[in-house]
């Protein structure tokens, strides 16, 4: 057989190979797709539950908020989700912050310093992508 035989050959095999690939990537993302829908029905079923209480009892309430709160950040761990850490006082970094609004301020070592953290900053715990930066509102210098 010559080499040109040979290569034809071969094309209808790696096509079905690779057909076989990406038919194995598609159910496997439709697989985890749907673990997470089904971890996030037992939080889902918290808060209905949580809602046909009686606020009666705030402190009850309260603690269960928490309880589903907690269930819910271990749930968004498991999945690779981590929190950014940005907490007032740090310095303004673009890369991981959105600034919203400033304030001013008069003390000049506070320039550029993060003042209230509107919405936490989050990331892929596995490649380390940031998947949403914190929305902050800083301190300028007048």
């Amino acid at each position: 057989m010559d080499k040109t035989k040979a290569k034809q050959k071969a094309k209808p095999d790696d096509v079905s190979a690779h057909n076989a690939e990406l038919q194995s990537q598609i159910v496997a993302e439709k697989e985890s797709r749907l673990r997470v829908m089904n971890s996030f029905l037992e939080v889902i079923d918290d808060l209905n539950r949580a809602k046909q209480m009686h606020a009666d009892d705030k402190d009850e309430l309260l603690k269960g908020y928490e309880l589903i709160f907690a269930k819910l950040k271990s749930l968004a761990s498991e999945f690779g989700l981590e929190e950014i850490i940005i907490k007032e006082g740090d310095k303004f970094d673009p890369a991981f912050m959105e600034a919203l609004s400033s304030t001013k301020t008069e003390e000049k070592e506070k320039d550029n310093t993060v003042v209230h953290v509107d919405a936490k900053a989050y990331k892929n715990k596995a490649g380390g992508e940031v998947l949403r930066t914190a929305k902050v509102i800083i301190a300028k210098y007048q």
